[in-house]
């Protein structure tokens, strides 16, 4: 059974979210003059909102999910439309899963489910690494120049300390 108070939000969104959609059905020109443009991101980083609300409210954390991969989305298609940049799907792709990640671990800062914390940071932190090696190899030579090469040497160093201490630790 649902709650009332799911209801109530639910059904004061959709009445909000009309009544806009109709005032832009009837004033197709009021929206841009007054915020200077319409881009369609704007609708998922306002359905964004909602799940948040709606999650937060509630105290439903498998809402704040969707939510924050909502807002991702929206973000990375703004950044696109705005600039264009449509060839940075090369690597931008990585975002979607990370913000799965991210958005498990916001959700389980209202139950305080550490689990559910943990396996978000995992997939979180694995999926931006992904993202910035992508960025890397399809975005760093240019913005790096000759130097990108060196960035390479940094990630070895790390890995090659690494596997150093884990040795002692092993040894000892």
């Amino acid at each position: 059974m649902r709650k009332p108070r799911g209801n109530l939000f639910l059904g004061a969104s959709l009445v909000v979210a009309g009544v806009f959609l109709f005032f832009l059905q009837v004033q197709p020109g009021w929206f841009q003059s007054v915020f200077g443009g319409f881009y369609w991101p704007f609708i998922l980083l306002g359905a964004a909102v909602l799940f948040w609300i709606a999650g937060f409210f509630n105290r439903l954390p498998g809402l704040i999910i969707p939510g924050t991969i909502l807002a991702v989305l929206g973000s990375i298609f703004l950044y696109q439309v705005r600039t264009g940049d449509w060839e940075s799907w090369a690597f931008v792709w990585a975002l979607i899963p990370a913000s799965v990640g991210l958005g498990m671990m916001l959700g389980s800062l209202l139950r305080g489910i550490r689990v559910m914390f943990r396996i978000g940071l995992w997939i979180f932190v694995a999926n931006t690494i992904l993202g910035l090696a992508l960025w890397g190899i399809f975005r760093a030579p240019q913005a790096l120049g000759r130097f990108w090469p060196l960035l390479l040497v940094g990630i070895g160093l790390i890995f090659l300390t690494n596997a150093l201490v884990q040795s002692r630790k092993h040894s000892n």
